[in-house]
């Protein structure tokens, strides 16, 4: 029969735990690497998307670091609850610390690490034009395109300080942007940035991010704090869609349901056809709201 733990031996293990989760809160260079080893997204359409190279060469970098520090805090608070539950609050030097550097960690990644891809003008989507080589009289030109990836019309999100992306092509065919009036073109551009703000959500909840918040609320609990006031991330608004979309925060949301369906491609629009020569325009029907807006504007 094994005999219960001395109180020196719980001190020690509560120690040991709480020195593993001060090397992630305190010290600086657990959250950094080499500018040159870090992998970072790039493409040709946005180019490089990657923090800025400093004078040290030493970035800002959580990949491999967030999981590891979120893991010792847990370990930490598991350890005290099991062993000596009222030594808490002796520790609570060391949780602040701990809730000082997640957070950091946390904004810096939502203030400059997320970035959408970049968005088009209008007179690059696409537009016919005349191009004598080809041998036509007319063809179907867009500037949009990543031709390193075979990638057409490309948005999405990166994070800059990962290389982690959600990127993929927006909807495609032949829209010739000078068949439609001025404010439906302006409505196709905000319609991208708004897909591109909804994935920028989507992001975040793939890196992980919602947990992270969840720690630190919970660490905000035990140092006697209130829980962070602002709503979460990953949280859609009507408010927030109603601004990209260039609509008065006053607007409802069935003003902005209209200005949606009746723009490219959930309104529908002519398609550019080569063929059958002279050159042609098809109409198509519009496209279903995807999952993201549908939820937004349910019951509207």
């Amino acid at each position: 029969m094994h005999s219960p733990p001395s109180p020196a031996e719980i001190s020690g293990t509560i120690e040991t735990c709480a020195k593993a989760a001060v090397f992630f809160a305190d010290f600086d260079i657990s959250w950094q690497a080499a500018w040159q080893a870090t992998p970072y997204y790039s493409d040709e359409w946005s180019g490089q998307l990657a923090p800025d190279v400093p004078g040290d060469n030493l970035v800002f970098n959580y990949t491999y670091t967030l999981p590891q520090f979120l893991r010792a805090i847990y370990i930490l608070l598991t350890t005290i609850g099991a062993l000596d539950p009222t030594s808490l609050s002796y520790y609570q030097p060391t949780l602040r610390s701990c809730l000082t550097r997640l957070s950091a960690v946390h904004d810096t990644i939502v203030s400059s690490g997320i970035v959408g891809t970049r968005v088009p003008k209008t007179s690059e989507v696409g537009i016919v034009g005349h191009v004598p080589e080809t041998g036509f009289p007319t063809v179907w030109l867009t500037d949009w395109f990543d031709r390193r990836n075979q990638l057409m019309w490309p948005h999405g999100d990166v994070e800059r300080y990962s290389g982690a992306s959600s990127v993929a092509s927006y909807f495609f065919y032949e829209i010739d942007m000078d068949r439609l009036d001025r404010d439906t073109q302006n409505n196709f551009v905000r319609l991208i940035q708004l897909r591109i703000a909804q994935q920028k959500k989507a992001l975040y909840s793939q890196l992980g991010l919602p947990e992270a918040r969840q720690v630190i609320n919970q660490l905000r609990s035990m140092t006697g704090q209130p829980p962070l006031a602002d709503a979460p991330y990953e949280n859609w608004s009507i408010k927030e869609a109603l601004g990209i979309m260039g609509l008065p925060l006053a607007a409802s949301a069935r003003s902005l349901l209209s200005v949606v369906k009746a723009t490219p491609p959930f309104g529908g629009g002519w398609e550019y056809t080569p063929h059958p020569d002279p050159f042609s325009y098809t109409w198509r029907p519009g496209r279903p709201l995807p999952a993201g807006l549908r939820g937004l504007l349910a019951g509207y």
